[in-house]
């Protein structure tokens, strides 16, 4: 009930990010998918009206905002410099561990320490005084670094995630007018246009296509023996979901963007599909993505549809997350 209650903050930030379009617009989906789901992250954590990214704040970090409205983009600065860490941009493997003294890892200490210091702050409001999401969290009965951590996770994920998957949307939107035009026409027929089942399908399927979250890690806690082989305890498990929303074994023409999967129903394993994990440690920021993720889209395809450039194509590179590599141009016009 208090991630619904984040709606209209959602509404606001996609309708301030289309305010100025006019039909024939070439916009970068990407760009324009951060600034949005910046100005929800700093409306429903901060209660503050962020209308886009300041490109004067220093991503070293020598010095930090003081006021709220500029956490946003300190979260959006920390988070490409964590990004880029695991992308291997400046050559160096993620693996090389944190304390070779490397300029990339310093920068990405330095990050990180910006990200839990955001996230302490908000964990010393109190929740009468907090945001109808962060004091949903905070009523929980997590130890001070454990509501840090899970406080951290929901920041990422309700940015750096998010903005991914509905870059991937509008792209695959854009380059599939057929596709679309029935989403449009779902829209129109709902009495909720964001819980249409059809764009609730959209969304599935690009998480299947794209997953955000490319690879998921666990620790083994114990010995165990999976599928036949010997894991040890302390043992890192990788999880990729890239490779398994894209096995034969499970989708049919796995590369290509059918959202029909996601209709109806499927005798498919319930782990061919993760784009948010699962079990006791599902992704946190799962619901309030996938709401932000359905209002926006519900919001931008009421008054616009999406067409393809030259420049659409969602290429994907993968770091800490997947992002794309370069902008994502779509035209947009009046319905």
């Amino acid at each position: 009930r208090r991630i619904e209650a984040a709606e209209p903050a959602m509404r606001r930030a996609t309708r301030r990010v289309a305010a100025d379009w006019t039909a024939g617009d070439t916009i970068d989906a990407h760009d324009t998918a951060t600034t949005l789901t910046l100005s929800v992250l700093a409306d429903a954590f901060f209660d503050v009206d962020a209308g886009g990214r300041d490109s004067s704040v220093d991503p070293s970090f020598a010095g930090a905002h003081e006021d709220v409205a500029g956490d946003a983009d300190r979260i959006a600065a920390a988070a490409d410099v964590i990004a880029d860490r695991f992308a291997h941009d400046d050559g160096v493997p993620f693996y090389v561990p944190d304390w070779v003294p490397l300029p990339s890892h310093r920068r990405y200490r330095r990050a990180v320490s910006d990200l839990e210091s955001i996230a302490y702050d908000l964990a010393d409001t109190g929740a009468d005084d907090a945001s109808d999401v962060l004091a949903a969290i905070l009523d929980s009965e997590l130890g001070r670094e454990e509501l840090r951590d899970e406080l951290v996770t929901l920041l990422l994920a309700g940015h750096e995630t998010t903005n991914t998957a509905l870059t991937a949307v509008v792209s695959l939107l854009a380059a599939n007018p057929a596709e679309q035009a029935r989403v449009h026409d779902a829209l129109d027929d709902a009495d909720d246009p964001a819980e249409a089942p059809r764009l609730r399908a959209v969304i599935d399927e690009a998480l299947r296509l794209y997953p955000p979250v490319h690879m998921l890690m666990r620790e083994a806690a114990t010995d165990a023996e999976l599928g036949g082989y010997r894991v040890s305890e302390g043992s890192l498990v990788v999880l990729p979901s890239w490779v398994v929303h894209r096995d034969e074994r499970f989708w049919n023409d796995p590369e290509a963007f059918r959202p029909e999967r996601f209709l109806g129903e499927s005798d498919r394993p319930a782990f061919s599909y993760f784009p948010f994990g699962g079990g006791q440690r599902q992704c946190i920021g799962r619901r309030f993505a996938l709401q932000e993720l359905r209002v926006a889209l519900a919001e931008l395809l009421a008054d616009f549809r999406f067409e393809a450039t030259d420049e659409t194509d969602f290429e994907p590179t993968p770091g800490l997350t997947l992002r794309p590599d370069g902008p994502v141009e779509v035209r947009v016009d009046e319905r």
